[in-house]
């Protein structure tokens, strides 16, 4: 990764000031004996002494300063192949996890946080049968041990239904749905559904908007946190995924406005292609800041005062597969895949562009949810 890297070593820096305490006390203190010489009657540390200590020091500080750091916040993080959903706080691992129900008829999944309580979203699978004709996916509130709580959509018999992202105040609720398909007649369905994209009113539980065949994963994308503060814009991408050939013909075309970040109005009623060409469209907590990549930049757009400015390049071998907001605003993660395949994960400073490492939880490989 492209990095701005500042030096500490000021004497301003707090770092190089203790350092030279630790110095002074290591040489003048405790190095005495063979490898010290006598001026004036008193020890002086040996030149040897005093630079291997420096250089270790040094050595020490610099560690200390690349370590990596803590995510701020709570996350509820799902490891790829686990059953459990672990709970993070700035960091730790919590005692309680959630444990993923299948008990050969349901099974409860996909937990994200709601922005104003501590609350979970998540996914009730109810299938039976070989063929699951009657199978279907409820939305569910549940506590933060995974007890469901109360449902908030139930879905028709063959109705797939799962929660994307709640509204800052938790009011709405974008979700998207579709029908599962008789996989004799229309076998390619299964794979790559085509979505529908609905608005849903929390408190009433009904249905306030619907964008019909808003596409088909994994080219549609929708990542936390996606509303604007005003709560009647949201955003969501178009990626030129990978294409499905038969006999051919391409089965699931791309939209013909192409591929980039679009934002729905409410208040419109209708959709656009705002930022042609990007992805990863995600909303600060703090303001209508909007965090994107594109050209495998990370850049960042104030939308009231339609200022945009690059923040970080990432280098040409890395992949960003997820980007989220800091719960204060002030750092952006980024989780990418190099050709390798192992993640790199960072903070990057708003203000100041630099980037940190972070210890990694399994976000980049996994889902989660962080507010």
């Amino acid at each position: 990764m492209n990095a701005t890297t500042g030096s500490p070593w000021n004497s301003g820096s707090s770092t190089f000031d203790h350092m030279v305490r630790e110095t002074r006390w290591l040489g003048w203190t405790t190095m005495e004996g063979a490898l010290s010489r006598q001026r004036g009657g008193k020890n002086h540390p040996s030149p040897l002494i005093v630079g291997i200590t420096a250089f270790i020091l040094i050595c020490t500080a610099c560690n200390g300063i690349n370590a990596p750091l803590n995510l701020p916040g709570k996350i509820i993080c799902h490891r790829i192949y686990s059953k459990y959903h672990c709970i993070y706080v700035n960091g730790i691992i919590q005692k309680d996890r959630i444990i993923e129900k299948d008990d050969g008829e349901i099974i409860n999944t996909g937990y994200s946080w709601l922005n104003s309580k501590n609350v979970l979203l998540g996914g009730a699978l109810y299938y039976s049968g070989t063929s699951r004709p009657d199978s279907r996916c409820d939305i569910l509130e549940f506590d933060s041990v995974g007890m469901p709580l109360r449902v908030i959509y139930h879905a028709e018999d063959g109705e797939i239904a799962w929660p994307e992202f709640t509204s800052w105040n938790d009011g709405l609720l974008l979700m998207t749905t579709h029908h599962l398909k008789d996989p004799k007649k229309q076998p390619f369905e299964g794979l790559m559904p085509m979505l529908t994209l609905k608005v849903l009113d929390m408190n009433t539980g009904a249905i306030l908007h619907t964008i019909d065949s808003i596409g088909r994963p994994p080219s549609y994308q929708m990542h936390e946190s996606p509303w604007l503060h005003d709560g009647q814009r949201f955003f969501w991408s178009i990626a030129n995924a990978p294409r499905l050939i038969a006999q051919g013909k391409d089965v699931f075309p791309h939209r013909p406005t192409g591929a980039g970040v679009y934002m729905y109005d409410m208040r419109l009623g209708r959709s656009s292609l705002f930022l042609p060409g990007a992805r990863l469209p995600v909303v600060s907590a703090v303001g209508n800041f909007l965090a994107y990549i594109k050209d495998n930049e990370l850049r960042v757009l104030d939308i009231d005062n339609d200022v945009d400015r690059l923040l970080f390049v990432f280098e040409n071998s890395e992949n960003v597969a997820t980007i989220h907001w800091s719960p204060d605003g002030r750092f952006i993660f980024a989780g990418s895949v190099e050709g390798d395949g192992d993640p790199d994960e960072i903070l990057i400073d708003v203000h100041s562009g630099k980037d940190m490492p972070v210890e990694g939880i399994g976000m980049t490989s996994g889902s989660y949810s962080w507010k």
